[in-house]
């Protein structure tokens, strides 16, 4: 007489072992080039970035030991009008005479293509914009900077309108990404590549990659020579495999571009959408924390813990479980919530099913597995 019990459940679970979405094999369209880490950064004498091609899928290597991560954007706008070379015509302002210097040491790609500036305690350089180009509110303003040398401090700075925002570091030979974020008031505004003033101190330093966007937290940079350039959404599709829609997954690593505390009330960043953007897995603020949930026909069945963390930060596993209507993040189970199944058909990993906005701006594991 043959044994009943549970050989047929360890069957059906061990036929699912090995299962997978590969995100590499998806759907893939974005209509420009896109920058991405390849390395923890350099002083730029070795290239730790890397430009994948329009419609390539680009993967993102921080050195943060997760590995290259698939990169997936919303679209966002540099309104700099020359990104690269702060000794160009472009950067004219000046308060004092600091010296620039163009090609004056390596880029954060690897070639000589940044620029020098030298500003005393009361000089700096800025590029100057008319009023009404400013981005929005809020707006965030980054530069890739390192010491030209020795070490001391690097301060930038935007000045939108009346309202400034200032981001100062001691620096290294090292590049690193300063960011800083404000709101507009209207009016001219001015974006200094190098401002001695704030803190009444000396600076000696290479920059690269100088950006104005809208938001609270800064994109992959785009490179700009003489006007602003925009950078459209990654959008990868295809179609949900049976598995995803009412068996547990896991996403093996999630590491978002921005932090909890980038998010406000109502902001979601998608991880998946099925059928349309009612049904999705998501990052979101629902005016009290920050959560990974599980909505169903605009329904919240599962949500994570509450979670905190910074720019770039890595979450571990995002696991969901629809049959036991729980979200796992780095093993840890949020509140029981209620047993789902999403619809079958069209999946989007990183943005809305059928649309756009809410884009995950985050890296995410290439493989995503059936357990």
């Amino acid at each position: 007489m043959r044994r009943q019990g549970t050989r047929g459940p360890e069957r059906r679970d061990s036929s699912r072992l090995g299962q997978s979405l590969i995100l590499a094999g998806m759907t893939f369209t974005r209509a420009a080039t896109k920058v991405a880490l390849i390395s923890a950064p350099t002083t730029g004498a070795v290239a730790f970035v890397q430009t994948f091609g329009s419609g390539v899928l680009a993967s993102e290597n921080r050195g943060d030991g997760a590995g290259a991560l698939v990169l997936l954007e919303a679209a966002f706008t540099n309104a700099i009008f020359q990104s690269r070379d702060a000794a160009n015509a472009a950067w004219s302002g000046v308060i004092g005479a600091p010296t620039k210097t163009a090609n004056a040491g390596p880029g954060i790609d690897g070639g000589t293509t940044a620029a020098r500036i030298q500003a005393t305690s009361a000089q700096a350089t800025y590029q100057a914009r008319a009023s009404g180009v400013g981005v929005g509110n809020p707006q965030t303003w980054s530069a890739w900077v390192r010491r030209f040398s020795t070490g001391g401090d690097i301060t930038i700075r935007e000045a939108a309108g009346t309202d400034v925002s200032v981001h100062d570091a001691a620096a290294t030979t090292t590049y690193e990404r300063l960011a800083a974020t404000a709101n507009s008031s209207g009016g001219a505004e001015n974006s200094f590549s190098c401002d001695g003033r704030p803190f009444v101190i000396a600076q000696d330093m290479l920059g690269d990659f100088y950006q104005l966007e809208a938001g609270r937290y800064p994109h992959s940079v785009i490179a700009t020579a003489g006007a602003t350039a925009t950078c459209p959404a990654d959008s990868l599709t295809g179609v949900a495999p049976q598995w995803m829609l009412a068996s547990a997954w896991t996403i093996p690593q999630v590491s978002p571009i921005f932090a909890n505390t980038d998010l406000v009330s109502g902001d979601k960043r998608i991880l998946a959408s099925f059928v349309d953007a009612t049904n999705v897995l998501q990052i979101s603020h629902d005016g009290t924390d920050v959560r990974v949930r599980a909505f169903v026909g605009g329904v919240e069945k599962a949500k994570s813990q509450a979670l905190t963390f910074a720019k770039h930060a890595l979450l571990g596993p995002v696991r969901v479980d629809p049959l036991a209507g729980l979200v796992y993040v780095n093993g840890t189970a949020g509140p029981a919530g209620t047993a789902w199944a999403w619809p079958a058909g069209n999946l989007r990993v990183g943005g809305p099913s059928g649309g756009s906005g809410n884009e995950l701006d985050g890296r995410v594991s290439a493989v995503w597995v059936n357990r």
